[in-house]
């Protein structure tokens, strides 16, 4: 759920290359700039290991928070995708025998990689271009899918920040089951103007969504995803900070109605002698 989520924010983030000048002359050439950017940083995201702090809030009927827990990751970048290290519980760090566990059994997947065979090389280069390819058709597909309209802009920190509004387009007819959600949500981008980069996003379910055909889950309309994002090392902007609420039903019979906090902090460059690099733009 919430890395759907996650990613439908980035199908939005990447609408902004369809914008058409209107009000601003400089607004085509602004959209160009963002999509290429926001792209950029997803690559290079693929290459950062950061720490991750999640906490899930269950919420009562009238959305009030009952009971939480957190948990805090270092997210390590894989190619079949991103290895958590639990380092945290609630906001304690692990008992000496449990770190060491957690460490161990990453250093184990890497030292894995680091001797696989010809035949297992071959198979994660695959895993990655595969997963390359299906965020590339959700991009592509996701240019197709929306409508952006500019809605004003705020003043935040002393930086400009232009707002976009996402609607789904009404002519769209997706190319297959896994890209009916595109219909289904609608958003709210705002771009830094100056950096040409994505510092704020908002998605929201406008109508149901069922999962495995239904039997999985369902999610209602109205849950929301907030992203804030913010520049790191001087070279991307990466989320700092989301906020998701989201209600439905699990397995037909379970409900739920929760609120995930995340941060996100201490992003460093990837260091191993496995090269697990993103492949190029254009593979």
């Amino acid at each position: 759920m919430v890395k759907t989520l996650r990613y439908l924010t980035a199908l939005l983030i990447l609408q902004i290359a369809s914008v058409q000048a209107g009000e601003r002359p400089e607004t085509e050439s602004l959209a160009k700039r963002v999509a290429e950017n926001a792209k950029r940083s997803r690559l290079l995201e693929m290459s950062y290991v950061y720490e991750l702090t999640r906490q899930k809030i269950t919420l009562g009927k009238n959305f009030e928070p009952l009971e939480s827990e957190s948990h805090t990751f270092e997210v390590t970048p894989l190619e079949e995708g991103d290895y958590r290290r639990l380092i945290k519980r609630n906001g304690q760090s692990l008992s000496e025998k449990e770190a060491r566990k957690e460490q161990e059994k990453l250093e184990a997947s890497l030292r894995a990689r680091a001797n696989a065979s010809k035949s297992e090389v071959e198979r994660l280069a695959r895993k990655r271009t595969e997963r390359r390819k299906k965020e590339a058709r959700l991009w592509d597909e996701g240019l197709k899918a929306f409508d952006l309209a500019v809605a004003g802009q705020e003043k935040v920190k002393g930086r400009t920040l232009l707002i976009f509004d996402v609607t789904p387009r009404a002519s769209y007819v997706p190319t297959d089951s896994d890209l009916k959600i595109l219909k289904k949500i609608k958003g709210k981008v705002w771009v830094d103007e100056a950096e040409a980069q994505i510092a704020r996003a908002e998605i929201e379910f406008i109508e149901d969504f069922k999962l495995g055909a239904g039997f999985l889950a369902k999610v209602n309309k109205g849950s929301t995803l907030k992203v804030w994002q913010r520049k790191v090392n001087n070279e991307a902007w990466f989320p700092h900070h989301s906020e998701i609420v989201a209600n439905g039903r699990i397995l037909v019979f379970k409900g739920f109605n929760l609120k995930f906090v995340s941060d996100f902090s201490n992003y460093r460059k990837f260091e191993t002698s496995v090269s697990i690099m993103p492949a190029a733009a254009g593979e």
